[in-house]
């Protein structure tokens, strides 16, 4: 439960803020301790800020609360047959880098291009010195989103290829690998053209 609330703070921040912490809790329909204590922890995670706004509670004012979108960064990668085009993002979706390779002959992907890729997109993130909060791999084919495995992709030749393992011990970071399609399907859902707004119950 404390992560579902969690996951449902930041959300509400990420997607109407500046929001105060007494609306974050009624939306919610949780507790206002609860939700300070998730906004503290949050707060030490830089995910969230302050703003100079500030609303009137119990004769005293608070500051307003906002997600800290462009202090964080993510790398993503996406395979075809023909190319890897990968990018390094803030976690409002605004591309700061952008890196396109393509396989000669198609269909020819190998494990050495995608730790290329991934090595230049990495050397642009930490010359900005801000956090990078992990890579994304989107595979065509058939994936183990929970073990992070490729276990059939036709086009790349890959079977039962256990890409999170190898990311995470080359670069140190949480890897998240699936679908190509569910990726894109969930891009949309949260900052695309099929934008949804949850709703809390």
């Amino acid at each position: 439960m404390r992560g579902i609330n969690r996951s449902a703070v930041l959300d509400i921040i990420r997607r109407e803020g500046p929001i105060a912490r007494t609306v974050i809790a009624e939306s919610l329909q949780v507790s206002l301790m609860t939700v300070i204590r998730i906004v503290e922890e949050l707060t030490a995670e830089d995910l969230i800020r302050q703003t100079g706004q500030k609303e009137w509670s119990g004769g005293r004012k608070r500051p307003l609360l906002e997600f800290n979108a462009e202090g964080h960064l993510v790398i993503g990668v996406d395979m075809n047959e023909t190319r890897l085009y990968g990018v390094v993002a803030d976690l409002a979706g605004s591309i700061l880098k952008e890196v396109s390779l393509l396989q000669d002959p198609p269909g020819n992907i190998r494990y050495e291009p995608l730790v290329m890729i991934i090595d230049q997109l990495f050397q642009a993130a930490q010359e900005t010195g801000k956090h990078i909060r992990g890579i994304g791999i989107g595979a065509p084919g058939i994936t183990y989103y929970e073990d992070g495995q490729v276990q059939w992709a036709p086009t790349l030749k890959w079977r039962n290829f256990p890409v999170k393992e190898k990311l995470i011990e080359r670069f140190h970071l949480p890897v998240i690998l699936d679908n190509d399609v569910n990726l894109s399907a969930l891009g949309r859902c949260g900052l695309g053209s099929g934008r949804i707004a949850p709703t809390w119950s």
